[in-house]
């Protein structure tokens, strides 16, 4: 029996601002190209200083960093940003074509929330984005919460593994759909167990569907583009 046509639809399902910093033109024009969406806009500049200039007066809900740039580097952003009140919190991702030990060291260490690799799959960074950001938001609910009874947890960690969990998730939906495995027991055992565990790290309101319906609506990906900065 065929399986039922998938129904494509947004990632960003809220009210996103999402900031790109890379030198390199056409990444940045497949950043705005992939991840705008009708509630989600995409600002792009070119190097860490310009980026730094609009930060100080706009608010965005994620920023996304090359690592190499002419100037000031996308390190010495993260630092700068880590050191401000205001940009303290605010999720970062490092989008690069390095992937060395050194690399991805430096960029934690620097206080990145998130990593991601060129060539990208854009589909799936668009979810870890999206996860990155509820997580972040659950975290801090703005200036209208009453701190003083608010436990902040360490959402960087948290970040981490909603990131790496929806990931999983996302990757065995593909495979499953890609080879005709969406009734296949081991299959849905792990992606049962990373749905659960990711679930527990979103706020109620914003859980997933259940497995079985998730896992034969499993959306299409995009091949990854080809291309390194």
């Amino acid at each position: 029996m065929p399986s039922a046509p998938h129904r494509w639809s947004y990632v960003f399902d809220e009210p996103t601002r999402i900031l790109v910093v890379d030198d390199d033109p056409i990444q940045r024009e497949f950043a705005s190209v992939y991840l705008s969406a009708p509630l989600c806009t995409v600002d792009t500049v070119g190097d860490a200083a310009a980026a730094l200039d609009i930060l100080t007066r706009e608010r965005f809900d994620i920023v996304l960093v090359d690592i190499e740039m002419p100037g000031m580097s996308g390190i010495e952003l993260v630092e700068r940003m880590r050191a401000q009140e205001n940009l303290s919190k605010v999720p970062i991702v490092m989008a690069t074509s390095h992937e060395d030990i050194i690399s991805i060291d430096r960029a934690y260490a620097a206080g990145a929330t998130s990593f991601a690799t060129k060539p990208i799959n854009w589909r799936q960074f668009s979810y870890q984005i999206r996860n990155i950001i509820r997580v972040t938001r659950a975290g801090n609910p703005g200036p209208q919460a009453d701190s003083g009874n608010q436990t902040k947890p360490q959402f960087r960690f948290h970040d981490e593994v909603a990131a790496s969990l929806s990931a999983i998730v996302d990757a065995a939906k593909r495979l499953a759909a890609e080879h005709g495995l969406q009734a296949d027991p081991d299959l849905r055992t792990i992606v049962a167990d990373a749905e659960s565990s990711l679930q527990k790290l979103l706020p109620e309101s914003e859980r997933a569907i259940g497995l079985s319906q998730a896992i034969d609506s499993a959306p299409a990906f995009e091949e990854p583009l080809r291309r390194a900065s």
